[in-house]
């Protein structure tokens, strides 16, 4: 199968390109540093370098798989901006896209979501933008018209 992982030298984009790697996919990492690529993936990982609002169907289609990865920690809009970005470039297209979140849009036992509780969290301010976009992506991707 061949997987392309967007953001594949962030925690969670290292771990699935790794995974995916050890049993035998054929991956490849879009990212934007090649140096920071070949540090942390090895020389011998395929990479297509690009920001990710660069990317477009054409590139992508070659893949059976794209995973996004794309965690921006500073400007968390942005997450929600690549989101959009890929739905829109992979609207009616036969390539699977599978987009990672964060904990905050998961439901707990009580049948809130995870971000009701961090939300109320004093001192919030500093952090509460990312799990916010995060629940935004969430919904955009159950909503959307691929």
């Amino acid at each position: 199968m061949k997987i392309a992982v967007i953001g594949a030298t962030g925690m969670a984009g290292r771990a699935i390109f790794e995974e995916a790697t050890t049993r035998g996919h054929e991956v490849t990492a879009i990212v934007r540093n090649v140096e920071k690529a070949r540090a942390e993936l090895g020389a011998g990982a395929t990479l297509l370098v690009s920001d990710i609002f660069d990317l477009k169907r054409a590139t992508l289609e070659q893949f059976d798989v794209v995973v996004n990865a794309f965690a921006n920690h500073k400007e968390a809009y942005l997450n929600l901006d690549a989101v959009t970005h890929l739905i829109h470039e992979f609207r009616q297209s036969e390539t699977r896209v599978i987009f990672l979140l964060g904990a905050a849009s998961l439901i707990q036992a009580n049948g809130t979501r995870l971000f009701d509780f961090l939300v109320e969290l004093p001192g919030n301010e500093a952090w509460i933008d990312e799990p916010r976009y995060g629940v935004l992506e969430l919904d955009i991707c159950a909503r959307r018209q691929m």
